[in-house]
C-alpha cells in the first residue's frame, strides 16, 4: 500500500514539473507603433508537425480597441482581407487569410502577412484570438492566441490548470505517506 501511494505521489509531482504541449498550430507576432496611435502587426504562422495542412486562418480584433485595419502585406499564393470592427453591430473585425494554391505544410512556418490599425486602447498592442480554418468546410479545425515574437526578459510560461490543481495534492499524499513510515 505505502510503495503504491509512493509512486503515486511520484507520478503526480512529474506531471506537475513537465510542461503540457498542445500540437496545435501558433501564430506570433511583432507590434510597431507608427505613430500617435497607428501601429502595425506583422505575423508569422508555424503549423506543427501534427497538424495537418494548414490553408485558412482568421485572427480577431477587437472592436473596443482596433479600427482602420488595412492590410499592409500578404505572402505570395495567399489572399487576405479584413473585416472592419463595428460597434454599432456589436462585431468583432478580423484579418483573413487564404492559401490560393497548397497552404502550409506540417513543421513549416510563413511569415510576411501585415496589418496596419489604429490602436484604441493604452500601451502597446497585445495577444488576440485566432482560428484556423478548413477552408471548403468552414469548420474551425483549431482556436488559439497569437503570442509575440519578442517576448520580455525573464517570461515564464504559465502554469496549466491542471497542474496548479494536482500540486497540492501531490503534497498531501506526500505528507500522508511520509507519516505512515
Amino acid at each position: 500500500m505505502r510503495h503504491s501511494i509512493k509512486k503515486l505521489v511520484f507520478t503526480l509531482v512529474l506531471l506537475c514539473l513537465l510542461p503540457l504541449s498542445s500540437f496545435a498550430a501558433t501564430i506570433s507576432y511583432s507590434v510597431q507603433q507608427l505613430s500617435g496611435n497607428r501601429w502595425t502587426y506583422g505575423y508569422e504562422l508555424t503549423a506543427q508537425p501534427s497538424d495537418s495542412e494548414i490553408r485558412e486562418f482568421t485572427i480577431f480584433f477587437d472592436r473596443n480597441l482596433f479600427s482602420n485595419l488595412q492590410v499592409v502585406a500578404t505572402p505570395a499564393q495567399w489572399d487576405s482581407l479584413v473585416v472592419q470592427p463595428d460597434q454599432a453591430l456589436a462585431s468583432n473585425g478580423f484579418f483573413d487569410a487564404l492559401a490560393l494554391g497548397a497552404g502550409l505544410v506540417p513543421g513549416d512556418s510563413l511569415g510576411g502577412f501585415a496589418i496596419a490599425f489604429d490602436f484604441l486602447g493604452t500601451g502597446t498592442p497585445g495577444a488576440q484570438s485566432f482560428d484556423i480554418v478548413d477552408p471548403d468546410t468552414f469548420e474551425t479545425l483549431s482556436s488559439g492566441r497569437t503570442s509575440s515574437s519578442t517576448p520580455p526578459p525573464h517570461d515564464l510560461p504559465e502554469p496549466a490548470p491542471f497542474m496548479l490543481m494536482a500540486l497540492p495534492i501531490a503534497a498531501l499524499l506526500a505528507r500522508r505517506a511520509l507519516s505512515a513510515t
